[in-house]
């Protein structure tokens, strides 16, 4: 399950460092909208401030909705389960989408950096199946291996993602089927199934009733 980010207007002025004309004004606005980014006590947003690896955990697992496991604890040496992060960390760790680094750290306040967003991005493919460079270009961003990325640049590439999916799964048909039994022999059921049946059609148009009756 991941958050839905549509009909959210750029034009909207949510924080007051976030113009209608910053260039990812609409995805920070979609991912406040969704509660997955809350900005700052003093009203702002800070969108070209560089996004911590902690901070960055909160935004990509909310956005994502990952949650953590019990049965899989990241044991990081330098953040305990009382870290305002850790339960993002937790999950990003339990998905198997961040691993840390090989001192068996996370650094929570270090800065995250565009190709670490790239390796995040290639190991979600496994899940959804998405291009890191494809993904960089359709969020606006510059992609440049060392470079700290901004909230702002964060926020464009989570919301692309999420669009990016939701584009690929909607090229799948639905379909949901009734089964019903021997009509004939119970006429006097009809109108109970007719019902059914515009109630089933309503909540899932797509719908196919299969009568197996003789």
């Amino acid at each position: 399950v991941m958050v839905g980010v549509t009909g959210v207007s750029a034009e909207q002025t949510i924080f007051t460092d976030v113009p209608a004309s910053h260039p990812h004004a609409g995805s920070i606005n979609a991912l406040t909208a969704t509660g997955v980014v809350n900005g700052f006590g003093d009203g702002t947003f800070k969108p070209d401030a560089s996004v911590t690896r902690g901070q960055a955990a909160k935004m990509i697992a909310g956005a994502f909705q990952l949650k953590p496991s019990e049965a899989v604890q990241p044991n990081f040496t330098d953040i305990t389960a009382e870290n305002q992060y850790y339960a993002a960390i937790a999950a990003l760790y339990a998905t198997g989408v961040e691993a840390g680094f090989e001192d068996n750290t996370f650094r929570p306040k270090a800065n995250l950096t565009h190709g670490q967003v790239k390796q995040i991005v290639e190991k979600m493919s496994a899940i959804y199946p998405m291009d890191a460079a494809a993904l960089f270009t359709a969020a606006n961003v510059t992609f440049a291996e060392a470079k700290a990325v901004t909230r702002g640049e964060l926020a464009s590439i989570l919301v692309t993602a999420l669009k990016l999916i939701e584009a690929e799964e909607n090229k799948y048909y639905k379909l949901s089927v009734m089964h019903v039994n021997d009509t004939h022999a119970h006429v006097d059921r009809l109108p109970k199934l007719m019902t059914a049946v515009k109630e089933q059609r309503e909540k899932t148009p797509d719908a196919l009733l299969l009568h197996a009756g003789d």
